[in-house]
């Protein structure tokens, strides 16, 4: 398995994904409003996309948010 960020270019891999995860989810609004979401979501500072791949087939998404911190001294992280 191949793990990897994901960028712009694999939105129609991540919606498939989706799909298959969530079949009886609300239908998607337009192409221009998911693309919009997607762009603000790849721009979002503490958000990132991880995807492990199987022969170039995206199987597997993780999705990390990475907030503020008011505790532990207000760091991002602990050691």
């Amino acid at each position: 398995m191949d793990i990897r960020a994901l960028g712009p270019q694999d939105l129609t891999l991540l919606l498939g994904l989706y799909t298959q995860l969530h079949p009886q989810d609300l239908p998607l609004p337009g192409d221009a409003e998911v693309q919009a979401v997607w762009t603000e979501a790849l721009a979002h500072p503490g958000l990132r996309y991880f995807g492990g791949f199987v022969d170039g087939v995206l199987v597997s998404t993780c999705h990390i948010a990475i907030v503020p911190n008011l505790t532990r001294g207000c760091r991002l992280r602990t050691c």
